[in-house]
C-alpha cells in the first residue's frame, strides 16, 4: 500500500483505462492492475454505492483545506461531477521506495489528465496539469482570509456587547406594543457609541438596530433571535455564563444580563479575560462534529453508526464524547436523530449553526464576524 493516501476522481462512470494503458488488466474484483517499473500498481474502485457518501464527505473537507477561496470552490465543483474514486494501492515492503516511485505519480497524472479529474495525494488535490488545487500542501499559499487571527479578549467583550444589543432590538421586535419596548430600543445604539465600541457594528447591524420598532423585517427579526446561540458561547468564552445542552435554546434575558447589558460601564468591558485556547478548541471540534451529523443528516436522512464513524472517518476522529447517543447515533430529546420530531431536530441544527459559527470566529477563522464560515 502507499505511505500516503492516493485516490483518483473522476466524472465518468466505469472509465475503460486501458484507452491509456494497453497492458493494463482487470482483476476479476474488478481492480485495474499496471505493472510500471518495479513496481505494480493497483487502481481499486470505490464501491458504487459508497461513491456518494464519500464525495460529499470529500467535498465538505476541500472547502475547508488551505488553499485559495476560489481553489476550494472550485475543487468541491469538481467533486461534484465525479462519478469514479479510484483508490491507488501498491504491493511493496519499502513503502518509502514506493512513495518515490516516479513512474506511479506519473500514471496517475496521465490518467487525471486523460479523463479531466483530480489527484489525491499527500492530504491535498492536483489537478490534471499537476497544479496544486487545496490541502495540506497549500500551507504556504493560504489566502489573507483562511489565516487564523483569534480576537483579543477585549474586542470579544465588544462583540458580545454589541451582539447583546442586536439579540435584545430583534426580540423587542415581538413586544412592538408594549410599553417600554420603544423607549428601550431607542437606548441601545447610543449606549453602545457612549462606550465607545459602535464600531465593532457591521453596517447591517447598525441598520437593524436604527430600524424603527415594529419595521423589522421578519427575516432580520427571526436571524436576530437565534443570534442569541451565538452570544451565548461569547459569554461563556468570557466565563460569564453557561453554555447550556446542545439541544437546549438559551435564555436570552439571563445571557445579556450577564455581560452587564445597558450598564453605564460594564465591568466586562475593564479586564475581559478568555477561557484557555484548550477549552475553546474543545468546544470547536464538538460543534464541527455535531454539526456535521445535522447537516449530513440534512442531505441523507437516514441511521447511521456515527459512533463508529466518528472514530474511522478520514477526516476524524470526530469529538462526540460530550455527546449523547441513541443506537450509536445523535440523541435529538431522547431518541435517535432518524427518529427524532423535525422542530425539535431543526431548532438543533439553527442551535448548532449559530454557536458553531461564534466559536469560529473566537478561533480566528474570519475578522467580521457575519463572514465567519461554519463548513463541516
Amino acid at each position: 500500500m502507499l505511505s500516503a493516501q492516493a485516490a483518483l476522481y473522476l466524472p465518468v462512470a466505469d472509465p475503460d483505462l486501458r484507452q491509456l494503458f494497453p497492458q493494463i488488466d482487470r482483476a476479476a474484483d474488478g481492480c485495474w492492475i499496471l505493472p510500471l517499473e518495479g513496481d505494480v500498481l493497483r487502481l481499486a474502485p470505490l464501491p458504487r454505492a459508497a461513491v456518494p457518501a464519500h464525495l460529499i464527505d470529500r467535498q465538505n473537507w476541500a472547502g475547508t483545506q488551505p488553499g485559495e477561496a476560489g481553489a476550494r470552490a472550485q475543487a468541491i465543483e469538481w467533486l461534484r461531477r465525479c462519478q469514479t474514486v479510484l483508490i491507488l494501492q501498491i504491493d511493496t515492503d519499502d513503502p518509502e521506495r514506493a512513495e518515490q516511485n516516479l513512474d506511479i505519480w506519473e500514471s496517475a497524472f496521465d490518467l487525471a489528465r486523460q479523463f479531466d479529474g483530480l489527484l489525491l495525494s499527500h492530504d491535498s488535490l492536483w489537478q490534471p496539469d499537476r497544479e496544486l488545487l487545496v490541502g495540506a500542501l497549500c500551507v504556504d499559499d493560504l489566502d489573507e482570509d483562511f489565516q487564523l487571527h483569534p480576537p483579543t479578549a477585549g474586542r470579544v467583550a465588544q462583540r458580545a456587547l454589541v451582539m447583546s444589543a442586536l439579540v435584545c432590538r430583534a426580540f423587542l421586535e415581538r413586544e412592538a406594543d408594549e410599553p417600554g419596548s420603544a423607549a428601550t430600543v431607542a437606548q441601545l445604539l447610543p449606549w453602545l457609541e457612549r462606550l465607545g465600541i459602535a464600531d465593532e457594528l457591521e453596517p447591517q447591524e447598525r441598520a437593524l438596530l436604527e430600524t424603527p420598532l415594529g419595521e423589522l423585517s421578519q427575516e432580520d427579526q427571526v436571524n436576530g433571535t437565534w443570534q442569541v446561540e451565538g452570544l451565548a458561547v461569547l459569554a461563556w468564552a468570557l466565563g460569564r455564563h453557561p453554555l447550556p445542552d446542545y439541544q437546549s435554546i438559551v435564555q436570552p434575558n439571563a445571557v445579556v444580563e450577564s455581560l452587564d447589558f445597558l450598564a453605564p460601564a460594564p465591568m466586562l468591558l475593564s479586564a475581559p479575560t478568555l477561557r484557555p485556547a484548550e477549552a475553546l478548541l474543545e468546544l470547536g471540534e464538538t460543534l464541527f462534529a455535531l454539526h456535521w451529523r445535522l447537516q449530513q443528516y440534512r442531505l441523507e436522512p437516514e441511521a447511521m453508526n456515527w459512533r463508529e464513524f466518528a472514530d474511522t472517518a478520514w477526516f476524524g476522529p470526530l469529538k462526540i464524547d460530550s455527546l449523547r447517543l441513541v443506537d450509536n447515533d445523535l440523541s435529538i430529546d431522547g431518541r435517535a436523530i432518524d427518529q427524532a420530531d423535525d422542530a425539535a431536530r431543526q431548532a438543533c441544527h439553527s442551535i448548532t449553526l449559530e454557536r458553531h459559527r461564534a466559536i469560529n470566529w473566537l478561533l480566528g477563522h474570519g475578522a467580521v464576524y457575519s463572514e465567519v464560515e461554519t463548513n463541516t
